[in-house]
C-alpha cells in the first residue's frame, strides 16, 4: 500500500506534462493559422478574383445548322457551348483562354454538318467582348471586337 501513494505523485507529474505538451502543440497550431492570414484577406483576394471582368464571347448564329462553339489555344479545344439556328448565345470565355500574350481562335462545328469554320486568331485583353456572326456561308463568317 505504500507503493500507491508513492505512485500518485509520479502519475499526476507525467499528467501534467501531457496536459502541457497538449497545450504547447495546439499553441503552435493556432500561430500557423495566423501565419496563412486571416479571414478579412482571404475574402478579399476572392472577391478581387471575381471582380475580374471575363471576356464574353457572343455568338449570333445565321446559319441552318445548330452549331457546337470552341475556343482554341495552341490546338486544344475548350468547349464554350451550343447556339441553335437563327439565334444569339453569350458565353465566358474559360481561364485557360484569357492570357493576352497568345492569341485565341473560335470554331464552329455544326451539329448537322461536316464543315466547320475558325475564326481568325484574336488576341484578347479582360474587357473585351467578341461578337462572332456565322452567316449560313460559313466562309462569310467574321469576328468584331467591342
Amino acid at each position: 500500500m505504500i507503493t500507491r501513494n508513492a505512485d500518485r505523485p509520479r502519475t499526476a507529474g507525467r499528467l501534467a506534462g501531457l496536459v502541457l505538451a497538449l497545450v504547447a502543440l495546439l499553441a503552435n497550431a493556432g500561430a500557423g493559422v495566423a501565419q496563412e492570414g486571416t479571414d478579412e484577406q482571404k475574402q478579399d483576394e476572392s472577391s478581387s478574383a471575381r471582380d475580374a471582368a471575363p471576356i464574353v464571347v457572343t455568338v449570333e448564329n445565321n446559319n441552318w445548322s445548330d452549331m457546337r462553339i470552341y475556343g482554341l489555344r495552341d490546338g486544344v479545344r475548350y468547349r464554350l457551348g451550343t447556339v441553335t439556328s437563327f439565334t444569339k448565345a453569350r458565353f465566358e470565355l474559360p481561364r485557360q483562354l484569357q492570357a493576352e500574350i497568345k492569341p485565341v481562335q473560335l470554331l464552329a462545328d455544326p451539329i448537322a454538318g461536316t464543315r466547320s469554320v475558325r475564326s481568325y486568331p484574336v488576341y484578347l485583353s479582360p474587357t473585351d467582348e467578341v461578337v462572332w456572326v456565322l452567316q449560313n456561308n460559313l466562309a462569310l463568317s467574321g469576328v468584331v471586337l467591342n
